[in-house]
C-alpha cells in the first residue's frame, strides 16, 4: 500500500512539473527544446504530452 501511495504522489510531481513547463513554455519564457529537455523526453513526447493537457489546467 505504501509503495502505491509514493508512485501516486510522484505521479502527481511529474503532471505538477508538466504543466509548469508547458505554461513556460506557452508563454514564450523557454524554447519547445528547453521544455522537452527539462522534462527528460524527446520534443515529440512534449509535443504529445502537452496536447494530452486541458487548455484551462495551465
Amino acid at each position: 500500500m505504501e509503495d502505491l501511495r509514493n508512485e501516486s504522489i510522484l505521479e502527481g510531481i511529474d503532471i505538477g512539473d508538466l504543466r509548469t513547463t508547458v505554461k513556460y513554455y506557452k508563454k514564450g519564457k523557454i524554447t519547445l527544446e528547453e521544455a522537452a529537455e527539462d522534462l527528460n523526453m524527446t520534443v515529440e513526447e512534449f509535443k504529445e504530452k502537452m496536447n494530452q493537457i486541458p487548455a484551462e489546467a495551465v
